[in-house]
């Protein structure tokens, strides 16, 4: 289901500006409508279906995204607008998946925003005299409610990528927090209801690997997934999500990306001949010649709409797209790093004392990139920036675990924040699938003892229940996601061999991060000859107020690779905005 957008009227207020919104996301953004009504229209993907709104006397129900209810067919907003009417908004905690969804309720004529649990597909609301604007597109509220770009969040997507927190592109246009249901009432906001949330608010008794296990195969057994296309890396990750939809009965193809001699293709290959699977590789170079078009990187541009690199994303796309002309879903890995014990170790498990905030912020701060040409007033300390994201994103779980605050900044602002932006430009064209962050698991994960996901611990186990190859192949590392032991030490042989080989490679990786090769170079310089020079020129930039025009100039003299892709990502936004 590729877009939502949606008014709620406040007294006398009128929808003309909901129906300029409505006209761009069909023009700028080439969705056709798949319904809707007075105030509210849906879009279709470019490939898939996607549930049409639903409408009665009694209210309508509307939704982008993929969700699931285990009282609804498929996701059928018409059964489940039938389930409101008859239970009310308690129906709504039976939801899963990556989704916005909307209920208006006529008796009460009470508007329910609903992101998912995590919120990571993107959803936004704007306040303006004549009501309330709400999309899932945040150009779309900028035009309709005249706001501007905001100062911090062009920080945060120039120096890093990505957006934090409730923050948009816009000013005054907010993102919507998961696991609440948010309502309005006359064009305003009544208050907002905690939904099933994620950790560290999970109860319940303690659960076992086994569990888990059950609990990952239950979610891609009952999501009813149709032409699936995984993907699969030399990582535990893909391979057992690969192995989840094996476990369910599905037969597909599986896909990597990169040159043939690069390790995870090497993997990948090994292992889908094992097990019988087709391997589509898509050389890098498709991804770096898509970079190094502007009219490619433009049209990433449209669908990341300020919240994402558009460099990068022209790249991802340049995958994705033909083959979901071929495939149904798309099926990834995302947020397996929860089922072990990623940013944390083993002397945090049980601890409930610890600046967990403080240990982060080496990781967020030093991602952080120089942005030489932002104008000086504008310009942050990223320490100063990210102590304050953290802190807030940290607060009122000072009770919990360690592990438990490490993993829900991880769900928080690494899964929502920079992997939903990329499942949301995603969702436009085809339907995207992550099972590991479905709800179902992750409570399940949560109950599970911190110690047992500690050496891979979790994956292994259930890896081991799969077939020979998932646990004998080796990883892009050169060792099998075994536990060593006596009888199988000669399969870590060869991992052992690599080592030096591997080592090295890393720390020339880490030596050369940040540094342009020529093939970086080369990039830059067909992107700029292709259409971005004139794009960008200082004095004609919706952004000009934001930037130092001396700064800016001397950058595109020298311009690099990603502060590049992000620039116009934010400028595209910026002009579509006013």
């Amino acid at each position: 289901m590729g877009a939502l957008l949606a008014f709620q009227p406040a007294a006398g207020g009128a929808a003309d500006r909901f129906e300029a919104a409505r006209a761009w996301v069909e023009g700028a953004k080439g969705l056709a409508a798949g319904g809707g009504g007075p105030h509210v229209a849906k879009f279709r993907r470019r490939n898939g279906s996607g549930a049409a709104p639903a409408f009665t006397d009694r209210g309508w129900v509307a939704s982008a995204g993929s969700w699931r209810h285990p009282d609804v067919p498929g996701d059928d907003n018409a059964t489940l607008l039938a389930r409101l009417s008859a239970g009310g908004a308690r129906v709504l905690d039976g939801l899963d998946g990556c989704f916005a969804l909307l209920w208006h309720d006529a008796a009460t004529r009470t508007l329910t925003a609903v992101p998912d649990h995590l919120g990571r597909l993107r959803f936004y609301a704007a306040e303006a005299p004549e009501g309330l604007y709400l999309a899932t597109s945040p150009v779309a509220l900028a035009r309709a409610a005249r706001r501007g770009v905001d100062p911090v969040a062009a920080f945060e997507l120039l120096a890093t990528g990505v957006i934090y927190e409730d923050r948009s592109p816009f000013e005054g246009v907010r993102r919507l927090a998961g696991g609440k249901r948010h309502r309005f009432v006359g064009g305003r906001g009544a208050g907002e209801d905690d939904a099933p949330r994620v950790p560290p608010r999970v109860t319940g008794p303690r659960a076992t690997i086994a569990d888990v296990a059950a609990a990952c195969r239950a979610a891609v057994r009952e999501w009813g997934v149709e032409r699936p296309l995984p993907d699969l890396t030399g990582g535990l990750d893909s391979r057992l999500v690969v192995g989840l939809l094996l476990d369910a009965g599905h037969r597909f193809d599986v896909t990597v990306t990169g040159d043939a001699d690069e390790p995870d293709v090497r993997v990948a290959a090994t292992l889908a001949r094992r097990l019988g699977l087709t391997l589509r590789q898509v050389p890098g170079e498709q991804g770096r010649r898509a970079q190094a078009s502007f009219a490619s990187v433009l049209k990433a541009a449209a669908r990341v709409e300020g919240t994402y690199d558009a460099a990068e994303y022209a790249a991802i796309a340049a995958v994705h797209e033909p083959h979901a002309a071929i495939f149904g879903v798309s099926v990834n890995g995302s947020g397996g790093e929860v089922l072990r014990n990623y940013w944390w170790d083993r002397s945090h498990v049980g601890r409930r004392e610890g600046d967990a905030a403080g240990a982060l912020l080496r990781r967020f701060a030093g991602a952080a990139a120089p942005v030489p040409f932002l104008e000086g007033s504008l310009k942050r300390d990223p320490a100063e920036h990210f102590r304050g994201v953290l802190g807030r994103t940290l607060a009122g779980l000072e009770g919990s675990t360690l592990p438990a605050r490490f993993d829900h900044a991880y769900l928080h602002l690494r899964m929502r924040c920079w992997q939903g932006a990329i499942a949301s430009a995603t969702n436009e064209f085809w339907p995207a699938f992550s099972p590991l962050l479905l709800r179902r698991p992750l409570e399940t994960l949560y109950r599970l003892d911190d110690r047992e996901r500690l050496d891979h611990r979790l994956i292994r186990a259930i890896l081991l229940s799969f077939p020979t190859p998932f646990h004998t192949t080796r990883l892009a590392t050169g060792f099998p996601p075994l536990a060593p032991a006596p009888g199988n030490l000669w399969r870590f042989a060869p991992g052992a061999l690599a080592l030096p080989w591997n080592l090295w490679r890393r720390a020339r990786e880490r030596f050369r991060r940040g540094r342009p090769d020529a093939r970086s170079l080369g990039a830059v310089r067909a992107l700029l000859e292709s259409g971005a020079a004139d794009f960008l020129r200082p004095r004609e930039m919706a952004l000009r107020p934001l930037l130092d025009e001396a700064r800016l100039e001397a950058f595109l003299a020298r311009p690099s690779f990603p502060l590049l892709g992000r620039l116009i990502a934010l400028e595209w936004a910026a002009r579509e905005a006013r």
